[in-house]
């Protein structure tokens, strides 16, 4: 079992931040942003427990992508209010809905960690409703296909308007 991180004080607190070309700068989680053009970081406590396979959920635990009505946090409370194992809350919430966190195994381990996040439902199979990374200590949603998709046309149709408007002026019809 992990120990849990001590709450953040407002010397330690977490940065939420928004994904740019360099870096990640720190801004308020109250902007709105969506989960595509932002990040969170916890400096302190990659520091103070290193991230692993078995501190990562934990990691992400603490970032804003993470739903605190999950059935992840449902075995959090299993385990500490009633002092069950990891294996019988873990048994105790498996025929319960919600949304349920997992950690998809990667061979590129510490570097990065995949999290899957899947909306379970007692009798059928969990669907994938998200993916997140978690890269050198920083949370980063992963963009589904749609989105990825969308970005690459725009990309391309940026750079064929750009083609054009350049052939333009050399264009002679009859």
């Amino acid at each position: 079992a992990t120990a849990p991180a001590q709450a953040p004080t407002s010397a330690t607190r977490p940065r939420f931040c928004r994904v740019n070309s360099v870096s990640c700068a720190t801004m308020a989680m109250e902007d709105g942003a969506s989960e595509l053009s932002a990040c969170f970081r916890y400096d302190e406590y990659a520091g103070g427990f290193p991230l692993s396979r078995a501190t990562v959920l934990d990691y992400f635990s603490h970032s804003p992508f993470y739903d605190r009505a999950s059935l992840n946090e449902r075995r959090r409370q299993l385990m500490y209010s009633e002092g069950l194992t990891a294996a019988a809350a873990a048994a105790a919430t498996n025929e319960m809905e919600g949304i349920d966190y997992q950690l998809v195994p990667s061979h590129q381990e510490p570097e990065l960690f995949l999290i899957r996040k899947e909306r379970r439902t007692p009798g059928r199979q969990p669907t994938v409703e998200g993916l997140y990374y978690v890269c050198d200590g920083t949370v980063y949603a992963a963009p589904d296909l749609l989105t990825l998709c969308q970005s690459r046309l725009r990309k391309v149709a940026f750079f064929l308007k750009a083609a054009v408007a350049k052939l333009a002026p050399h264009a002679q019809f009859s």
